[in-house]
């Protein structure tokens, strides 16, 4: 299966959204396009096990999301 070839979805800020789809060999954070529901991944994309939906976005690249939101709640 490959990636989505219609044009990409443009965020409110003009940044492209870029999809991939179950089956697709990435490599990487990727939410579910339908549920949220994250995964990662260094392989084939599955289907997601939550809603059986086929359309992954690539999460946000964020190295200290974790740390400063434990911190916060602390």
């Amino acid at each position: 299966m490959t990636g989505f070839t219609e044009r990409p979805t443009t965020a409110a800020d003009g940044d492209a959204i870029q999809f991939s789809a179950a089956g697709d060999h990435v490599k990487g954070e990727y939410r579910c396009a339908e549920c949220g529901y994250g995964v990662a991944v260094c392989r084939e994309l599955p289907t997601c096990p939550m809603c059986g939906c086929e359309s992954w976005e690539a999460a946000s690249w964020r190295p200290f999301g974790r740390a400063l939101e434990t911190s916060h709640s602390a």
